[in-house]
């Protein structure tokens, strides 16, 4: 009896919040996006952001130029910009772009869909995740991508940069019977990587 009535009080509770309205969002929404490459080449790269609507064709770009970063902090660039008149539209749709969209840091438009009461919200980007985050995060090292070099040199782009130890394999494994003997930086001069050669054992077959 007590799980029947349980059961139909979820069903009732699960009716009304169906039919309860979406919260709109405010007329004035205050966004800050930090945004981390942990190579640190921010160069060139900006924010396409627009006020979404359930039709394409409504769309409309905050900025025709995009939007520049104007801050730094401890986990990479930042900017906080006052976007109007979203009382017409559903959310805030972000593209993290390189110049005129000569590259997109991840293949998916994103939307910002939650704001406080105030009409604020605060986001983290990090190249290459696809994830908006609403609270700074950890980062873990994780390899992005992989792709050949030559028949037994890997190359690899991580989240995080990293200073290989030499002639280890610093705790890189690859499958189908190779090891890696040895991990160069890409780029030698920086102190932390994110773009490494992994050279094998042998070629692959």
């Amino acid at each position: 009896m007590k799980i029947r009535l349980l059961t139909a009080l979820v069903s009732i509770l699960t009716v009304l919040s169906s039919a309860l309205p979406a919260v709109a969002v405010p007329d004035t929404v205050t966004l800050t996006v930090h945004y981390q490459r942990p190579g640190g080449d921010y160069n060139g790269w900006n924010l396409w952001i627009w006020k979404n609507s359930d039709k394409d064709s409504l769309d409309t770009p905050i900025s025709s130029n995009g939007i520049q970063f104007t801050g730094s902090d401890d986990f990479g660039k930042n900017v906080t910009l006052k976007i109007e008149g979203m009382s017409s539209f559903k959310d805030v749709g972000i593209i993290v772009r390189l110049n005129e969209w000569a590259a997109k840091d991840v293949d998916i438009d994103r939307f910002i869909t939650e704001f406080d009461e105030n009409g604020n919200a605060e986001i983290w980007l990090v190249q290459n995740d696809k994830t908006i985050y609403t609270k700074k995060p950890t980062i873990t090292m994780k390899i992005s991508q992989a792709s050949f070099d030559s028949l037994n040199k890997v190359r690899v782009e991580l989240n995080k940069g990293l200073n290989p130890k030499p002639n280890t394999k610093n705790e890189f494994a690859i499958t189908g019977g190779l090891r890696v003997i040895k991990v160069q930086k890409v780029n030698p001069n920086r102190a932390e990587d994110t773009e490494l050669i992994l050279t094998l054992n042998s070629n692959i077959s």
